[in-house]
């Protein structure tokens, strides 16, 4: 079978793609921002909206699935409480069962890996230009948003490791730009938190602490 990419004849290798297509058809797959599960019950549908910044959000619901299902002790546990109630409205299904037929989950704002250019040191010492979304995420993302967060948070020094003053000029650009990014993904998140809440009733909302007081 032939690459599904655009005018390419080398061999399909994975998912239909080959070995140089691959990454480019992976990359082009990664969303990151904000999405929504929702638990069916007969009560109603509860919901809880989430964000993920280093994470595609496929990878994120995955990792809720399993901590739902497997009872993770230590994960989600307001999604497990609720879950659980579904899971005693249908004694007849196990757990996986009940997931399929009563937990939804989709993007409410997605984007694109984070992108821009950067510089990096290359092994001899020189830098070199990077455009690459993912080695961007791996290089600046792990390093920053804990720094981000607490900041937006009023937490100064949450990240004992990170020295702001120490920051190339190139590197401030990045910071810059990862920091407005991810506020506007924070902004996104709760913004749709006090949407839905809106159309399914405050009740229903497994983010209480991110709602707006009723004026």
């Amino acid at each position: 079978m032939k690459c599904e990419f655009k005018n390419c004849n080398k061999e399909a290798e994975t998912k239909g793609y080959c070995e140089e297509h691959y990454p480019i058809y992976r990359k082009g797959d990664k969303k990151i921002g904000v999405y929504v599960m929702e638990f069916i019950s007969k009560e109603g549908t509860f919901f809880y909206v989430g964000m993920t910044f280093s994470q595609d959000i496929n990878s994120e619901v995955s990792k809720h699935k399993s901590a739902i299902i497997n009872q993770e002790s230590n994960k989600d546990k307001k999604l497990q409480k609720c879950f659980n109630k579904i899971c005693l409205e249908h004694p007849e299904l196990d757990r996986k069962e009940v997931y399929t037929n009563y937990v939804k989950d989709y993007p409410l704002d997605s984007y694109d890996a984070i992108g821009g250019r950067i510089l990096q040191l290359d092994e001899d010492g020189t830098y070199i230009e990077v455009n690459d979304k993912e080695t961007i995420k791996r290089i600046y993302l792990n390093k920053y948003e804990s720094f981000i967060r607490g900041k937006i948070d009023g937490r100064s020094g949450v990240n004992k490791k990170f020295d702001f003053s120490q920051l190339t000029d190139d590197e401030r650009e990045i910071f810059k730009f990862i920091e407005y990014e991810y506020i506007r993904i924070c902004k996104k998140e709760t913004y749709w938190i006090n949407k839905l809440a809106e159309t399914h009733g405050r009740k229903f909302c497994l983010n209480k602490k991110k709602l707006k007081a009723v004026s």
